[in-house]
């Protein structure tokens, strides 16, 4: 571009000579260092300009910021990160352009194992994993101050210590959700996932809904008992993961449970299974970045001359494994807690 003078006319760049406008300037040609002024022309006032050569001090980080009839040169504002694992307040920043929520609810909690000598005993369900909520909201759509609420998981089903009896349901975790608690008036909500029933001696009808958010939460899965193992939990995209299912026996055979389910996008390591003769699942695990939805706990194995193993506890918002069954004589295995959910906010501010 030959050097020129420039007008400003129909809001657009153009040169006074030929009259071809200058709509755009090549982004390519500007990698890093200072720009100069024929690449970032001055625009005079009298034109709708500011008077200003913008293309002083812009170095690599900074920015020109245009507001209230001046020209400012300064260093971009890297964004504001806020974690909150437990019930909190929040004041939106109106200097902001932007926040990003992120909001996983808790997980249900596993049920616990049948106590009993039926031909069927069933290991106990394990419980839903926390949906997942992620959206942009900007400055002008929020004012004052807002309360956060964090879902704390369900509790696992007690387990059992009375001959031939089914056995505990988990509780249903909470939801985790950023609202004006005086006006009722909710900006966000990610809800919790459902308990898992306890192992009976007839074969499991729980269907799971499955918690709702953007990524609603990760199923859990059904207890077994011998002849009809219990399968792995489903994979999860990016809500948190459901419970491992109990093992059950047949009176003679034993059983181990199966493993929770870990969120794809945030992977962990998978929680393992209790082996066959009692073993106890293992937790589930938080994913390798921080604070995205967790790995639902694995459900214990089932034992004929000792206790059920114990279903594990979910991470982050994931279920809790089902425990596993015994006979008469033994307690059942409990089910494993559903893990507590979190929030986090990013504030952007170029």
């Amino acid at each position: 571009m030959s050097n020129k003078p420039i007008t400003l006319s129909d809001g657009k760049f153009k040169t006074a000579t030929d009259g071809t406008a200058l709509t755009s300037i090549n982004a390519n040609s500007i990698n890093s260092g200072t720009l100069s002024a024929i690449q970032l022309p001055v625009i005079p006032t009298d034109k709708g300009g500011f008077g200003v050569d913008v293309s002083t001090g812009l170095t690599d980080g900074y920015i020109a910021v245009v507001s209230g009839g001046a020209i400012t040169i300064g260093p971009t504002s890297p964004p504001l990160i806020s974690y909150f694992t437990t019930n909190s307040a929040w004041t939106p920043d109106l200097t902001a352009k932007k926040y990003t929520l992120m909001l996983v609810g808790g997980g249900g909690g596993g049920g616990s194992g049948r106590q009993g000598m039926s031909p069927l005993n069933f290991g106990g369900n394990g419980g839903e994993g926390g949906a997942y909520t992620e959206f942009d909201v900007f400055p002008s759509e929020v004012s004052g101050a807002f309360d956060i609420v964090v879902g704390t998981g369900g509790a696992g089903g007690a387990a059992v210590s009375t001959n031939d009896t089914d056995g505990n349901n988990g509780i249903a975790g909470n939801p985790s959700f950023i609202w004006k608690s005086v006006s009722t008036t909710y900006l966000a909500v990610a809800g919790g996932g459902r308990g898992g029933d306890g192992g009976t001696s007839a074969f499991p009808t729980q269907v799971y809904n499955r918690a709702i958010g953007t990524f609603d939460g990760g199923a859990g899965a059904v207890g077994g008992t011998y002849g009809y193992p219990p399968l792995d939990a489903d994979e999860i995209g990016r809500a948190a993961g459901g419970g491992g299912g109990g093992g059950g026996h047949d009176i003679l055979n034993t059983q181990a449970g199966s493993r929770g389910a870990i969120p794809i996008c945030r992977p962990g390591t998978q929680s393992t299974a209790g082996a066959a003769g009692g073993g106890n699942g293992t937790n589930g695990t938080a994913p390798f970045f921080p604070l995205g939805p967790g790995g639902g706990g694995s459900g214990g194995g089932s034992s004929t001359f000792s206790i059920g193993g114990s279903g594990g506890d979910g991470s982050n918002g994931g279920g809790g494994g089902g425990g596993g069954a015994s006979t008469n004589g033994f307690n059942s295995g409990n089910g494993g807690n559903g893990g507590t959910g979190w929030v986090r906010i990013i504030t952007y501010y170029n």
